[in-house]
């Protein structure tokens, strides 16, 4: 599992991939880290980071 940084003019990302994992794994995964991610970001800074 990964999770990548992408930014553009538009604003940042992290994006979540689970490369060479099964197809039926990779889903849980990646599912589970993109629902963790708001998670760590609160206890890291406190707030509340907006999503969009």
């Amino acid at each position: 599992m990964r999770i990548r940084l992408r930014k553009s003019a538009e604003g940042a990302w992290l994006v979540p991939d689970a490369p060479g994992v099964p197809p039926a794994l990779r889903r849980f995964l990646v599912e589970r880290d993109a629902a963790a991610i708001p998670t760590v970001q609160r206890e890291l800074f406190a707030e509340p980071t907006p999503f969009r």
